[in-house]
């Protein structure tokens, strides 16, 4: 790899697959039971807002191709 190709990956990601763009069907999953559990659920919204707040977490008008599951475990301290 070279010098500007890491840059490149760096500032636009890098591909992990060889196939273009295009030919990527879209994939999505539900999230898990625990992260909409009456439990979790507040302290899921909150991690996520948070996420967000600090630009982790991005607001999108179009839907992504890929979009993951959310799950949460409580913590004990």
């Amino acid at each position: 790899m070279y010098f500007n190709d890491i840059i490149d990956g760096i500032v636009n990601g890098f591909r992990l697959t060889n196939r273009r763009q295009s030919d990527i069907k879209n994939v999505e999953v539900d999230n898990y039971k625990s992260a909409t559990d009456i439990a979790c659920k507040h302290l899921v919204e909150r991690q996520i807002l948070e996420e967000i707040a600090e630009g982790r977490y991005v607001i999108t008008q179009y839907k992504p191709n890929i979009i993951s599951a959310l799950g949460a475990i409580l913590k004990t301290r």
